[in-house]
Formats: C-alpha cells, sequence, structure tokens
C-alpha cells in the first residue's frame, strides 16, 4: 500500500512571511491562587506595540491569546504565534511585547494574575533560548513567571512537544495530549487542525507492526477507501484533507499523480517525471 498527498502547489500561508517573528509562551509558574475552592484557570493574552504604549495603546489588532489551563498554578499552554510588524526588522529597538496573565471565571469578570513587558530586542537577544520573565504588578504573586523562547526553535520546540505526546499516546484512542499538541502546531502554521490530526493518526497505524495476519495500517486505510454502499475499494480518499487535496491508495493512481505533478516533485532519471519509489500494492 502506498500514499500520496497531493496539493495543488499553492502557498497556503503555513509560515509567516518576511518580517516575521515567531513566539512560544510555554508555561507560567507560581501563579497566584485566584479562585477560593480551586487553584486558577490561567490563560494569557500577548499585544504587541511600540515602547512606552500602555496596554489599550497596543490594541487587539496584533493581539493573541492561549488557551486556558484548567485548576493550576502552573501552566503549560505551549502558546506560539508569528507575527508580521514591518517595523520589527529595521527598528527593532521601537517594539515590545506585552503579556498579561489572567484567571478564567465563569460568571465574574476574569482576575489578573500579572503581567510582564518585554522589548522586542530583549527576545532578539536571548532567541532559540527558553528564558523566565518575571510577572509584575499588584495582581502577580512575587516570584511567578512566564516561560518565553522567540525566534527560528519556536518551531522546533512545537514539533518536539508533538512528537512526546505521539510516543507517550501510542496506545491510546483519543489522544489528548496529541490533540492538545496538533492544535497549537496548527494555530502556528495556520494549518487546519484536523487534518494535522489525520496525519499523525496515519503516521500511528502506519508504524504498527503487523501481528496475527492483521496488518493495521491496511485496515485503517481500506475503511476509508471502501464504498461504503458497495463495498467496492475505490483506493481514494477525499477527506479529512487539506483543501484541493486528495489521498491516493491505489499503485495505479499513485502512480499518474505523481507523473502528473512532475516538476513539482523534482525529476527521476532525467525525463521530468517523478516517482515515489516503495511497496505500493
Amino acid at each position: 500500500m502506498g500514499c500520496v498527498n497531493s496539493c495543488d502547489g499553492a502557498d497556503h500561508g503555513l509560515k509567516g512571511g518576511p518580517g516575521s517573528f515567531g513566539v512560544l509562551v510555554r508555561s507560567a509558574k507560581g501563579l497566584r491562587e485566584a479562585d477560593t475552592m480551586t487553584e486558577s484557570d490561567p490563560y494569557c493574552i500577548a499585544r504587541f506595540g511600540e515602547t512606552g504604549t500602555t496596554w489599550q495603546e497596543k490594541g487587539s489588532a496584533l493581539e493573541r491569546r492561549s488557551p486556558t489551563a484548567w485548576d493550576t498554578a502552573n501552566p503549560r499552554w505551549q502558546f506560539a504565534f508569528s507575527v508580521t510588524l514591518p517595523a520589527i526588522a529595521d527598528a527593532s529597538e521601537n517594539w515590545e511585547l506585552q503579556i498579561r496573565v489572567y484567571d478564567k471565571d465563569l460568571f465574574s469578570a476574569d482576575d489578573p494574575l500579572g503581567e510582564v513587558t518585554i522589548p522586542l530586542g530583549v527576545l532578539k537577544e536571548n532567541q532559540d533560548t527558553f528564558k523566565d520573565y518575571q510577572l509584575k504588578g499588584s495582581n502577580a504573586k512575587p516570584g511567578s513567571s512566564v516561560e518565553i523562547i522567540a525566534g527560528e526553535r519556536v518551531e522546533q520546540a512545537l514539533l518536539d512537544e508533538l512528537r512526546q505526546a505521539v510516543e507517550e499516546e501510542k496506545d491510546s484512542i483519543w489522544c489528548p495530549k496529541s490533540r492538545s499538541a496538533l492544535e497549537q502546531l496548527g494555530a502556528y502554521w495556520n494549518l487546519n487542525v484536523t487534518y494535522a490530526l489525520n496525519l499523525v493518526m496515519m503516521h500511528q497505524v502506519w508504524t504498527t507492526p503487523i501481528e496475527g495476519g492483521r496488518d493495521p495500517a491496511a485496515e485503517w486505510f481500506d475503511r476509508r477507501t471502501r464504498d461504503p454502499k458497495t463495498g467496492t475499494n475505490t483506493y481514494k480518499w477525499s477527506g479529512p484533507e487539506y483543501d484541493n487535496s486528495v489521498m491516493l491508495t491505489g499503485q495505479p493512481d499513485c502512480v499518474q499523480k505523481l507523473s502528473e505533478l512532475g516538476e513539482k516533485l523534482g525529476t527521476n532519471n532525467d525525463n521530468g517525471t517523478a516517482y515515489k519509489p516503495g511497496y505500493l500494492g
């Protein structure tokens, strides 16, 4: 069995363009317990703006919000985002990142748990390295902090988190950690999360060993390519996939699609056509 995920070759905006800057707020620790009976339910909001501007002046146009972590003083958000600011490359000293941490409440206003303002120049000086930044403000617990990394390692950190989650949950059905890691990676890449989750599920079954005459990978694809009404295997699967994509699991279809893609995938034997070697039938 083989498969080809064929796209139309368009730029789907998986990453930021020129001038983009990646930030990962991985976690916080030592947060104040704002709830009476339980620990806080923290989330954070990040805003970019010119140095010295207030929270309101920075506005929400360049605002990003993390997911909420429930009942913990030490949340691990793995919250990543990429922003494109024309002025970043030319005047990094004139921009800053401001982060506010809140406790999520259902029946009242969310409680502030502290904030931190970091000049973009400082983030760049420490890029590709995780660093703790102390939270400040009257609502911040002394010693509380957020852990941040900026730069090219943001993407790698998200991928490492996903690989670890997949390995830990390789025998799990629901894979909550993998789903959470995928949501964060998908948000950073601007990628359809259902598509990304589908790829992880494919990876899991594809690496499952054949035992007792059963091939989990073959069975998984067979369920998705067989026509439920006629029982005929179409060897084609149209979802859930990225826009303008199709999953092919039959040898003739794979060869035909690779031949059509041609220069998009490179050349083989100098004949202008690309073929994918491997077991396809």
